[in-house]
């Protein structure tokens, strides 16, 4: 499928720091908003009970869309490329990976740290905490999205695994079951497409390098295979982009658009602002 990028669709009325950069279409928000003064102990634990409140009404309205036609097709054609992968090169993968494990050794074991919950949440909850405590809008609403994708995330993988109980590459991980898809790879992608939506390639492009890693990581431990790699990355990737896409524009639609190749062939493509 020929790539032209990825959308988050129609400018509404929300409004974001203007910032010095190369010109472009959508304003990339600084890190932290310059002034920013920390907030007094009072007025810090209010703001947090205020998230905590509506925490679950801003989920609940940021899985809507999940189901939107646009993310749904997307969805199933990255689920259609999976199950082709499944029965195609995964046996092929899991052969060479039994002849030649763990090829990057340490490395791989700690690339894989950076997926798992116990590492990912704290790190979270910082940043969280840090938006919070100095009273920066920008980074509190980056917060917003970044939370609620890694936990839409989180709960899509779940719900997937339970469904399809596929099993991996070696028993030894998680009792040989619930391998598509790899938890690792999707909510480190879900981080890296928020960060690139708020913050822009500049910080996007590392945050997908080291998604990208951490996935060869999992094929290279035989945590998992290929499908449950790419179809990971793929949840992931939507996930982010479709929830930052509405906080920022007020459309979380990842759009696929009509592409006409030079050649006469039709195809669609994934629309993406620069």
């Amino acid at each position: 499928m020929p790539l032209s990028g990825c959308a988050t669709g129609a400018k509404h009325s929300v409004s974001r720091p203007q910032v010095a950069a190369a010109p472009t279409d959508r304003q990339i928000l600084p890190v932290a908003a310059h002034g920013a003064q920390p907030r007094p102990h009072a007025s810090f634990r209010e703001a947090a009970r205020e998230e905590l409140r509506t925490f679950l009404p801003r989920l609940r309205d940021d899985a809507a869309v999940m189901v939107e036609p646009h993310n749904l097709v997307l969805g199933s054609a990255m689920l259609a490329a999976s199950i082709g992968i499944r029965q195609g090169l995964d046996s092929d993968v899991r052969s060479k990976t039994a002849e030649h494990p763990d090829r990057w050794g340490e490395a791989s074991s700690t690339l894989g740290h950076f997926g798992e919950v116990q590492y990912q949440l704290p790190v979270i909850a910082g940043v969280w905490a840090t938006g919070l405590w100095t009273g920066d809008e920008s980074l509190q609403d980056f917060n917003r999205s970044l939370i609620n994708a890694y936990t839409l995330t989180g709960l899509s993988t779940l719900v997937i695994k339970g469904i399809a109980d596929t099993d991996r590459p070696d028993p030894d991980w998680n009792n040989g079951r619930f391998g598509f898809p790899s938890f690792h790879v999707a909510s480190t992608f879900a981080i890296a497409a928020t960060v690139e939506e708020y913050y822009g390639w500049k910080a996007g492009l590392p945050a997908y390098t080291l998604a990208g890693l951490i996935g060869y990581s999992r094929i290279d431990e035989r945590d998992h295979d290929l499908s449950d790699v790419v179809f990971g990355a793929g949840l992931g990737w939507i996930i982010g982009k479709a929830v930052a896409g509405k906080h920022l524009d007020g459309d979380g639609r990842v759009r696929l658009v009509p592409f006409i190749h030079p050649d006469a062939s039709a195809a669609l493509g994934i629309e993406i602002e620069f």
